[in-house]
């Protein structure tokens, strides 16, 4: 098509029930393009749940917390099969979230329990062969030791009393334990030590620095801690391969509902009713009719509206947004296009244009077989899927970038350039023509390259034919650029500019004028009566 698609209006009022699944299929199919505001009676109040939002942002943020523990990225938008989180999704979140995080909150525990416990073992080894009594290494050092009996069913409620502020470690089975803290842990070891039924075990009088047992008994218990961290860390590994495609995936889904959500609270209606503005193009209007009316089960109404019915877009204060809709090939260019500015609503579509010259000229410009392949290859790997956030960037540039290489190998090949090598061509291609000379009997010896672009001693008038093709293609891009824009004027009904401004009729017809006559000077009497018709019809 060489204009933008007819584009209706179209007003959807919504029961509240329905509004999620209407809003996640206009936006999974891009149908629509979304006005500024919808109003219903209610006073125009906006109405939202900011309970739901609260706990998916709840849910994102818990989700994000297991995947950086785990060490998966998550998505930024959502997918393109995301659907909405339902009660199954619910129920998969907060099992892989109490699953993930309670396996952090473990490895947490125990890497303090370990730091702990090495803390301990070196102020215990810094007075293991302390020439002093075992009684008298309370008062020397920062390191307070008990050691007695207690009953093993009651150690765990010790340790969780006592938290960070102590190390209890079992000596053995029959309930003999070794309670160390830091001097400012002190008291609040005896205090909980006395509410527990502790039973201190006497150090035989005069025996000197730290027990050996004591010792092995810190080695003993760091040495499980250790096995239980790799434990944990081989668990890690296991939900990070079992789990990630899943934390992924519900993350995409949460995003998804969160964007609904926001949506949401920009409409306007009731607590029972939204009502959706937007337009969407005439000929998608019947089927999105019909498809809403099968998802909401006929409990939508849906009026449409051509451009000439509504008053702000008679009187110029809003604009009918631009749908265009063309094959793979020139699609590929409506980022080039659209980077200039979008055409007009109703006026001719530049895009089919600039994808045909744009890659004529960049072949002509910079054909090169070997730089060609470069670009196509680029082309290609843009096209593909790939995790790399930059290079996905650029992935609507890869039509552009596939078409260019293509032209620049075909113009390279033709001029005999290879990673600008004019010469590593000469002879394949001389191989080819001979062949092709051969075959249908033509005399003659094969030429160096098909097409010689750079001048020589022998054949400088080539490089003067090139130069007038070059002007030849300048002066139909000017006309067709003159052309499009008088056709534009025309729809616009602005018939004065379409006739008389520069870049109307009578500036196109001025820059045939001049183009002839530069024709005439060159070539004497080829274009004398059309160059007269010219200037008896310019106003100019």
């Amino acid at each position: 098509m060489i204009r933008p698609q007819k584009m209706k209006q179209i007003e959807m009022t919504v029961l509240a029930r329905d509004v999620d699944s209407v809003i996640e299929f206009l936006g999974r199919n891009g149908l629509m393009h979304f006005s500024g505001d919808s109003y219903t009676a209610d006073e125009g109040k906006s109405f939202g749940s900011s309970g739901t939002v609260a706990h998916i942002r709840e849910n994102l943020s818990r989700l994000r917390s297991a995947a950086v523990y785990l060490g998966i990225e998550l998505p930024d938008e959502p997918l393109e099969d995301t659907v909405l989180p339902k009660e199954t999704e619910e129920q998969l979140t907060a099992t892989l979230i109490t699953t993930i995080l309670g396996l952090s909150a473990k490895e947490n525990e125990q890497n303090e329990e370990k730091k702990k416990l090495e803390e301990t073992i070196n102020e215990a080894k810094a007075f293991s062969k302390l020439n002093a009594p075992f009684s008298d290494l309370d008062q020397l050092s920062y390191l307070t030791l008990r050691v007695g009996r207690l009953d093993p069913r009651r150690q765990r409620e010790l340790s969780e009393n006592l938290a960070d502020r102590a190390v209890i470690i079992p000596l053995d089975n029959t309930g003999r334990i070794l309670a160390a803290a830091s001097r400012k842990g002190r008291f609040a070891l005896d205090s909980a030590l006395k509410k527990i039924a502790f039973i201190p075990i006497e150090i035989p009088e005069g025996y000197k620095g730290v027990p050996a047992d004591l010792l092995n008994g810190l080695n003993d218990r760091n040495a499980a801690v250790e096995k239980e961290l790799e434990q944990i860390a081989g668990k890690k590994a296991d939900f990070k391969k079992e789990y990630g495609a899943s934390l992924q995936g519900l993350a995409a889904s949460y995003l998804m509902a969160q964007t609904v959500e926001d949506f949401k609270r920009r409409l306007r209606g009731t607590h029972s009713v939204y009502v959706i503005n937007g337009w969407v193009p005439a000929a998608e209007v019947p089927a999105l009719v019909a498809e809403l009316d099968k998802r909401t089960e006929g409990r939508a109404a849906i009026r449409a509206y051509n451009p000439e019915e509504i008053e702000d877009i008679v009187e110029g204060r809003e604009k009918v947004p631009v749908s265009l809709k063309h094959g793979a090939f020139v699609r590929g260019f409506e980022p080039v296009v659209f980077s200039y500015g979008a055409p007009l609503y109703g006026t001719l579509d530049p895009t089919p244009f600039v994808a045909f010259f744009f890659t004529l000229l960049f072949g002509i410009m910079f054909g090169d077989l070997g730089q060609g392949m470069v670009l196509l290859f680029l082309g290609f790997a843009l096209a593909g899927k790939n995790n790399n956030k930059f290079l996905s960037s650029f992935k609507h540039f890869s039509t552009p970038l596939k078409a260019v290489g293509i032209a620049s190998m075909v113009m390279g090949f033709l001029n005999g350039a290879f990673f600008t090598n004019e010469n590593f061509l000469v002879k394949p291609t001389q191989a080819i023509l001979g062949f092709f000379m051969k075959t249908f009997g033509i005399a003659g010896s094969p030429p160096e390259r098909i097409l010689q672009l750079m001048p020589d001693k022998n054949n400088i008038d080539k490089m003067f034919y090139f130069f007038g093709f070059t002007i030849a293609v300048g002066i139909i891009l000017n006309s067709i650029g003159l052309l499009v824009n008088i056709a534009n004027l025309c729809w616009q009904k602005k018939y004065e500019k379409a006739f008389f401004s520069k870049t109307g009729l009578a500036g196109m017809l001025f820059f045939w004028y001049a183009v002839l006559a530069v024709v005439w000077v060159v070539v004497p009497h080829l274009l004398l009566p059309i160059y007269y018709a010219i200037i008896s019809i310019n106003p100019f």
